[in-house]
């Protein structure tokens, strides 16, 4: 097991204990601007963590692949989905994942390392990635989107240096307007940086 995999894996399994942690905020505010599934939509967490978010979406009628590299993690998700009557199936990849003809709502779960692990292309038609930069992925993000599908990414900005928590290593965080550019074949919806407890990039966009 690799340091990083192992410090996930420690943290998930110390919060398992906790209250899950609340859905994001701009998930919750930009969901009216997104359609309702139709019977075929399918919906990707990207890093998913301890799955709050897949679960409200879920909630609301979407199929969501949950992906995430921490066994922990999935297993934090999985047991929130039950909480919420959700039903849960796992997948060996995201491909795999990808195949089901007729989705249902609820949460699959595929544990992958998201740096390595392919993404199936206008396989969703909706993609949320909170809290997790790997650049190298965005292209991968674009070509993963459905046509008139939709990009919910929100994540942290060099600013958070200024917090005391947090990321502090340029690879995890954005540079000033760096996710406003970060996929040039999505339309823009909305931008913003801004500052909360922490220091936040967020962007809704759209591929046409």
């Amino acid at each position: 097991m690799n340091s990083s995999l192992q410090r996930w894996e420690s943290r998930h399994r110390e919060a398992a204990s906790q209250a899950p942690p609340e859905p994001a905020a701009f998930l919750i505010e930009t969901f009216p601007l997104l359609p309702a599934p139709h019977p075929r939509s399918r919906a990707l967490d990207f890093a998913c963590g301890a799955g709050q978010n897949a679960v409200w979406l879920a909630e609301r009628g979407w199929p969501v692949v949950a992906v995430d590299f921490a066994p922990a993690a999935l297993h934090r998700a999985a047991t929130l989905a039950a909480a919420h009557r959700l039903p849960v199936q796992r997948r060996s990849s995201l491909v795999e994942a990808a195949l089901d003809r007729h989705p249902v709502p609820g949460l699959v779960l595929v544990e992958a390392d998201l740096e390595i692990s392919a993404l199936p292309e206008s396989a969703f038609d909706l993609i949320l990635c909170f809290h997790y930069l790997h650049r190298a992925a965005f292209p991968a993000i674009e070509r993963a989107l459905a046509p008139h599908g939709f990009l919910l990414y929100e994540t942290f900005t060099e600013d958070q240096r200024n917090f005391p928590d947090g990321p502090r290593s340029p690879d995890h965080l954005l540079a000033r307007n760096e996710l406003r550019s970060a996929f040039p074949h999505l339309q823009t919806l909305f931008y913003r940086e801004w500052t909360t407890p922490q220091a936040l990039a967020s962007l809704l966009a759209r591929k046409m």
